[in-house]
């Protein structure tokens, strides 16, 4: 099933920013990636080089649940009837059996490769953080869109509309997969009946582990262990992985002299529109962890 729902939902200043997780086709990644102000700049998917072949199968296949008829042009009108549909389905379950009973031959070769030959039927993990959704809106929750992302991007905006935005205040953070008390320390961070304190850092450090792994928990279900969350996080920084770091933001400050020096702006914002709108990447009205990293603030 296609699915969404929104990780973490922050305000600040009248701006919201949101982190929204779903659960789409694989094959309409590259749909997500054409919108930069979301996708090509702050977005991070389950990699199907990082899960076991095995792995893969388990999680079952994608069928469309919304088949149309062929006719000229780019997008079908007329719904395929329910007894073709159902004869369509049972040739793609056959075209996947085929092909995964098939690859489970070639074990020994790595899963990067098995992996891609059954990319069309694969689920894909993805978690998008913004500030701006409305062009995604108009052009993804379209009738003229293709089937599959009309869907998910209609699961993503009713999300998001039933989301209540936390307000946040200068100094706090947007920290998806966390759960976030207050300003100083995170309690019970991840883990059931385990009291347990860390910093603002070290929150930061394992929301970024977390984000890199589209998951509160481990690749193999289980529970996140912060030590580990953090080594993560060094080590993404290290190998200069710099995605994962661009979901995580703090409010920006708004009372700022528009007309300044840009040197003197504060540390994270990149840029002004002609709108005189401050902006760090992507996101308006937020600062980015990514931005504070490049800019040698964190």
């Amino acid at each position: 099933m296609i699915e969404a729902k929104v990780i973490c939902d922050s305000i600040a200043n009248d701006i919201r920013l949101t982190s929204i997780q779903s659960k789409a086709p694989m094959f309409l990644d590259a749909e997500f990636e054409k919108h930069r102000r979301l996708s090509n700049t702050s977005s991070n998917s389950s990699s199907n080089r990082a899960i076991p072949f095995l792995k893969m199968l388990d999680q079952g296949y994608f069928l469309p649940n919304d088949v149309r008829l062929n006719q000229p042009g780019m997008q079908g009108d007329l719904l395929l009837d329910e007894d073709s549909k159902e004869e369509f389905w049972n040739t793609l379950k056959d075209i996947y059996g085929y092909t995964s009973d098939k690859l489970k031959e070639w074990d020994k070769v790595h899963k990067q490769h098995l992996n891609r030959y059954l990319a069309g039927f694969y689920w894909q993990h993805k978690i998008c953080t913004g500030t701006d959704w409305e062009n995604f809106w108009n052009l993804r929750v379209h009738p003229d869109a293709d089937p599959a992302m009309y869907e998910v991007a209609k699961k993503m905006k009713q999300a998001m509309d039933e989301s209540t935005p936390v307000e946040l205040k200068s100094g706090e953070w947007h920290l998806p997969y966390t759960r976030l008390e207050d300003h100083e320390y995170v309690t019970n961070f991840g883990h059931e009946n385990q009291e347990e304190y860390i910093s603002i850092i070290e929150a930061i450090k394992c929301s970024t582990a977390r984000i890199a792994r589209i998951s509160y928990n481990n690749h193999d279900g289980s529970n996140p262990v912060i030590e580990k969350d953090i080594l993560l996080h060094d080590g993404l920084l290290v190998d200069g992985h710099m995605s994962p770091f661009e979901h995580v933001a703090t409010p920006m400050r708004m009372n700022v002299d528009l007309n300044c020096n840009p040197l003197h702006w504060e540390k994270g914002v990149t840029h002004m529109d002609r709108s005189q709108r401050l902006w760090s990447a992507n996101f308006f009205g937020w600062i980015q962890y990514r931005q504070l990293i490049e800019q040698g603030a964190a």
